[in-house]
């Protein structure tokens, strides 16, 4: 005989058991029968005869007993009301398996669909921990990482994964209602535990018209073979949903897994980590990303996280940028040379171009270059847009950026790119509706509050600037005295006593660490002190600071437009 998997239960003919997530769920005989028949038959209309004849053959049976076997298979199953999710009733006509395909074990693991659609999008959710369960946040992370290299290549299948979902994000929404705002056709999530030595998942491909589960399966590996685990979820879910149409490499396969488990489990740290999106975690990312290059030169991914790491760490200002950014760019380089065809490793050169050596033709060929490897990744789109923003091309920029956050919606960085856009083309209403819907998403993305707080000096709403920015210094865990953005606002509002005593701290922390000389420009600006900020703009170009590549447009460098020194500036940037 066989067992059946579907959802988070196993039907085991054998055992004459159901189970759900390894608990055993009671069923009486006829029930069980019931159920054995449903799965047995996926997505085809049985009759109510039929039942009854394959439940009580050859007997005189009320018709109210199958009903009321119905009724009992469905509670043990949690189905909702309505249609169920599993056991469907046609009017008149019989009963419907809704799982239109449950996986047999020991078979094959391929799955069609009983009523010939196919799937042509879906979005991979990370795998979630069990109630109680010991959460692995980066194996959560890398399973989601090789199924979506997996099932890219399937021909013609769209896969999606919410950046928002796996980069630190604070979300309160369900796999389903992500998926629906993905505009994809179906969502594959699954659950995780760790049980000793044991690893054991659940995964389940659901389809969003009607919540039907396609394909479930659940796996059990030991915790030394993560490959196995993730290769065997991947290789099921793959037959799941394949047709017949051979599977063919595309450019998201052209990121090769280390042969080393341990370089492989400190390559997933290292990218896990950047995309947490704090200085704490994108210095964790480069300790990782370090080891993980040194157990393995020839990592190429590991090579670009890292460099990444350094970038980031930049363009933030939390390390001098002539050291940041060569740093980084020699990791960048290493890793286009051990693979050309990697499109992160673009897009981190094109950023390098961007932010540190205000290239932006080349900039621009790479960011090009980066989206055309591997379209799937939107961050680069936005970038893109920034860029074409800062060349005089606003009207592009604008479509470019809107373009990609309808392709991931929920993303952190491309809600706030959103606003950044319209903040360079003066819109400021529309900069602060983007920036708070970023922050609807995630509170505690602090580089969205920290550019509300510019965008609401702007306004001319200095008391809600102050507010804004002491809340987004809590949040990354920056001193107040110490904070170039809020003794901006502050000055701005007139607090200038507040202002100058950040400004003092600030000089005398610049003698054993890295500060931004545009930081200090804009405190000036706000004092009012038109020739200290333009001084400490110089500076700034000395320094290379990363952002420096923006006042061309932003509004609050507006008091220095009228000054020759301003403009010399300008075209010593470049823009």
């Amino acid at each position: 005989m066989a067992s059946y998997q579907f959802g988070p239960f196993e039907l085991d003919v054998d055992a004459h058991l159901l189970t759900r997530s390894e608990e055993p769920v009671p069923l009486k005989p006829k029930v069980f029968l019931l159920l054995r028949h449903l799965v047995e038959n996926p997505g085809r209309l049985i009759s109510r005869e039929e039942l009854m004849d394959r439940l009580w053959p050859h007997q005189a049976i009320p018709d109210s007993n199958l009903t009321q076997s119905i009724y009992e298979l469905r509670q043990a199953l949690g189905d909702k009301r309505g249609p169920g999710q599993y056991v469907e009733t046609v009017a008149r006509r019989g009963f419907r398996f809704r799982i239109e395909t449950p996986h047999r074990s020991g078979g094959d693991g391929a799955v069609l669909a009983a009523d010939g659609t196919r799937i042509t999008s879906l979005a991979v959710m990370p795998f979630a921990p069990l109630p109680g369960g010991e959460r692995d946040e980066v194996l959560e992370f890398g399973i989601s990482d090789t199924l979506i290299t997996g099932l890219s290549r399937i021909p013609g299948l769209r896969v999606r994964q919410p950046s928002a979902l796996t980069d630190g994000a604070t979300l309160q929404r369900d796999n389903l209602s992500c998926g629906r705002a993905l505009g994809v056709e179906a969502v594959l999530d699954g659950s995780l535990h760790r049980d000793g030595d044991r690893l054991r998942a659940t995964a389940r491909l659901r389809r969003l018209a009607d919540e039907v589960i396609l394909w479930a399966d659940k796996f059990d590996q030991p915790c030394s073979d993560i490959f196995a685990l993730e290769d065997a979820i991947c290789e099921r879910v793959v037959a799941a949903i394949a047709t017949t149409t051979p599977l063919q490499p595309s450019a998201s396969l052209l990121e090769p897994r280390a042969s080393d488990p341990q370089v492989h489990e400190l390559y997933l740290k290292c990218r896990y980590y950047w995309h947490k999106w704090t200085p704490e975690a994108w210095l964790r990312a480069i300790e990782c990303g370090t080891q993980a290059i040194a157990r393995d030169p020839g990592h190429a991914a590991a090579h670009t996280w890292t460099g990444a790491s350094y970038c980031t760490l930049g363009i933030a200002g939390l390390q001098a940028p002539r050291e940041a950014f060569p740093r980084g760019a020699a990791l960048i380089d290493r890793a286009i040379e051990l693979n050309p065809r990697f499109g992160a490793a673009w897009e981190c050169r094109g950023a390098i171009a961007h932010f540190f050596h205000w290239d932006f033709p080349s900039a621009e060929d790479c960011l090009r270059r980066a989206v055309e490897l591997d379209p799937e990744r939107v961050i680069n789109r936005g970038l893109l847009a920034i860029l074409l923003c800062i060349t005089g091309r606003p009207d592009e920029g604008l479509r470019t950026v809107m373009r990609a956050r309808e392709l991931d919606p929920l993303s952190r960085v491309l809600n706030t790119g959103v606003g950044e856009v319209h903040f360079y083309r003066g819109e400021l209403e529309q900069a602060a509706a983007a920036f708070e819907r970023t922050l609807e998403l995630d509170p505690f993305f602090v580089n969205a509050r920290f550019l509300l707080g510019q965008v609401q000096v702007a306004r001319g709403r200095h008391a809600e600037a102050v507010d804004t920015m002491r809340l987004a210094v809590g949040h990354c865990g920056v001193p107040p005295e110490a904070s170039a953005d809020l003794a901006y606002a502050l000055a701005a509002s007139g607090a200038h006593d507040q202002a100058r005593a950040i400004l003092h701290t600030l000089h005398d922390a610049a003698a054993s660490r890295f500060v931004d000389p545009l930081g200090i420009a804009l405190i000036h600006i706000g004092l009012g002190e038109n020739d200290q900020a333009l001084d400490w703009l110089d500076a700034a170009v000395e320094a290379r600071s990363s952002t420096l590549i923006y006042i061309r447009a932003k509004a609050n460098f507006d008091p220095l437009r009228g000054d020759p020194r301003f403009a010399a500036l300008l075209r010593r940037i470049g823009i």
